[in-house]
């Protein structure tokens, strides 16, 4: 790592200082905000999660491996649509 000057940092006191320094600069920052930017808020009723769903979901999981749950309720919400 480079401090400022431009000069290679190896001592690991002289690293996380310069990180600290760099965290401070970049997190207190003032930022301009563009007002006449507008959203529209997103609410409303959230979709529920049926305990059915689960445990198909639960189902099609193998023993003993890591899976992605989030495609496991994909695929189920396909097939129930």
């Amino acid at each position: 790592m480079k401090d400022a000057n431009g000069k290679v940092l190896v001592e690991n006191n002289e690293v996380k200082k310069e990180w600290r320094k760099y965290m401070e600069k970049l997190l207190n920052e003032k930022n301009t905000w563009d007002i006449a930017t507008a959203c529209e808020n997103v609410e409303g009723p959230c979709e529920l999660i049926r305990r059915d769903e689960i445990l198909k979901a639960l189902r099609m999981m193998k023993k003993g491996k890591a899976v992605d749950i989030s495609m496991q309720f994909d695929s189920s919400s396909k097939e129930n649509s």
